[in-house]
């Protein structure tokens, strides 16, 4: 099962409108730490090894779906057999 991708457009936006309107932050405060959270999101969907986003990963096998990734068990299983 791949993961859903992420969308940090959407949490940037979600991020700031909550600062803004729930907690009555300036619009300043509100971007400085809406940047904060989509940067510690992006990391944390971030594969160490290949440094492609998670969701272009096979759950179940850990492997990557890009063709020439250096985490390509998947893959190059697969390159011979056409």
């Amino acid at each position: 099962m791949v993961e859903r991708p992420f969308n940090a457009e959407k949490l940037y936006n979600d991020v700031v409108h909550f600062y803004i309107d729930k907690r009555r932050y300036s619009v300043e405060q509100a971007n400085r730490i809406a940047q904060i959270v989509v940067t510690r999101a992006i990391r944390r969907r971030t594969c160490e090894t290949c440094n492609h986003m998670k969701h272009y990963h096979l759950s179940d096998k850990g492997t990557c779906l890009y063709v020439d990734c250096q985490c390509t068990s998947f893959v190059n299983k697969w390159k011979g057999k056409s």
